[in-house]
């Protein structure tokens, strides 16, 4: 809360990092310029945002972070990407909400725990190249659980 602006889970050496003194009162946290902090009502998923991390999701929505990661089995917390959708914990339940992957897209998949994209362009007799092209994948090693993926054709 000390350093606005800086990503907690990609912090390095040599940074500078301000530390609050025990006296001085905690400055709010404010990640984005979404709006206030809701108090009833929390919806079901958040899509994350450039800049997002953990911490701030959690205090947005009112929530321990342990909470935030045992409704989100599977996803990897130090590397949160925009366009990641989390459930919130005590969130109204959402129809579209659902733990299979979609099946109203034939042309899709949705990645699961232990898939790579080599694995996925196998599965679908394709290659790493051809997905990474449909998917406007920058680095063919970074895929995430629940992320979907377009199919090419």
């Amino acid at each position: 809360a000390a350093n606005p602006g800086v990503n907690a889970n990609f912090i390095y050496p040599g940074q500078v990092l301000k530390i609050p003194s025990a006296n001085a009162p905690a400055p709010a946290i404010t990640p984005g310029a979404s709006g206030p902090t809701p108090v009833a009502g929390l919806p079901s998923t958040y899509t994350v945002q450039r800049g997002d991390w953990l911490y701030a999701i959690a205090r947005k929505f009112g929530v321990s972070v342990v909470a935030l990661q045992n409704v989100n089995p599977g996803i990897n917390f130090n590397v949160l990407t925009p366009g990641m959708v989390l459930r919130i914990p005590g969130g109204a339940p959402s129809p579209s909400t659902s733990t299979t992957p979609t099946t109203s897209n034939p042309n899709s998949y949705t990645v699961k725990s232990g898939d790579t994209l080599f694995s996925i362009a196998v599965r679908f007799s394709t290659t790493t190249y051809a997905l990474q092209i449909a998917n406007n994948l920058s680095n063919s090693n970074f895929i995430y659980v629940g992320q979907v993926l377009v199919l090419p054709k």
